[in-house]
């Protein structure tokens, strides 16, 4: 069996990474290999900062689907990603306030080819994580977080027709159902 990478993407705070771990843990005890890919995003703003430079957006984009390309070469029959490739561009259009810029919409656009386009059969399913009431994750302000909430919806409704898109709008508080249901998903 080929491995088969999985993405959790919805807003901050919506329990991408507790998924993803839980996910893990539930295909070990399936006695199937599992790993994680974490969110290199997140290290590099507690690093440097948020970023608003366009070509930082566009490392830390490279970066993450550098640690998925190597895990992708390991035995484990899944892989669970806790920040999928896409959401490069979509953070790329929360954190560059200065799409006006010619330079700025260029890196974006090239993001969205090289991280989107270029990698549509990338993912076994993605799941969008829906969740009305994120907790705060330390990393940005809430406000920012309904932002990235809102444009992550607006990206999964106009790529839905042609990206394997799963909602889970199951409450965090319910991690066995929502574990319950991604197996159920990957195993059809």
């Amino acid at each position: 069996m080929k491995n088969k990478l999985v993405g959790f993407i919805g807003a901050p705070g919506t329990g991408k990474t507790t998924l993803a771990c839980a996910m893990k843990e539930y295909a070990l005890t399936q006695r199937i290999s599992a790993d994680i890919c974490t969110e290199y995003a997140r290290e590099f703003s507690y690093k440097y900062g948020i970023s608003n430079n366009p070509y930082a957006q566009y490392r830390i984009t490279y970066e993450q689907k550098s640690r998925e390309d190597c895990l992708m070469t390991g035995n484990s029959q899944y892989v669970f990603s806790d920040s999928p490739v896409w959401l490069g561009y979509v953070f790329g259009l929360v954190n560059l306030s200065s799409l006006n810029n010619a330079e700025t919409r260029d890196v974006v656009a090239d993001i969205y080819q090289k991280f989107v386009i270029d990698q549509i059969d990338r993912y076994h399913k993605v799941f969008h994580i829906v969740n009305e009431n994120p907790y705060d994750d330390g990393c940005r302000d809430m406000k920012v977080n309904k932002v990235i909430a809102n444009i992550i919806q607006g990206f999964v409704s106009s790529h839905r027709h042609f990206l394997p898109i799963i909602e889970i709008t199951i409450p965090i508080v319910e991690t066995e159902k929502r574990k319950e249901f991604v197996w159920s998903c990957l195993n059809q």
